[in-house]
Formats: structure tokens, sequence, C-alpha cells
């Protein structure tokens, strides 16, 4: 997993396809979720759980 450690364990539903490109939602071990896209082959973490919130904006629950 791209920033991450082991491998993917689940993909979500629905990917993206665009050509020979593709982002996905997936899930590893120890709680690992991201969005992730792979483009020309060279896959790369998007965001995840570690991810920070850009300033000016708040989590909500």
């Amino acid at each position: 997993m791209p920033e991450g450690t082991g491998k993917f364990t689940q993909f979500g539903i629905c990917p993206a396809f665009d050509q020979d490109n593709v982002v996905f939602i997936a899930e590893g071990s120890e709680d690992q979720q991201g969005i992730y896209i792979s483009i020309d082959g060279f896959l790369s973490k998007v965001t995840n759980r570690k991810t920070s919130i850009p300033k000016g904006f708040e989590q909500r629950r």
C-alpha cells in the first residue's frame, strides 16, 4: 500500500477508469483505508485516514 504497510485486503465497488488510469477506494490491515490512484502504472495515495484536514475545514461526525 502506498505510504502504508502490507497489501490491500479489500477494494471498493466503484473504481473509476480513464484509459490506462484508475482511482479506487481500498483497505489494508491495521485499519488502513484510503483512496488510491494508478497513473501510467505508478500507484500512489490520494488520501487516507492519516491525511490532515486542510486549514479552514473542520471534521464533522
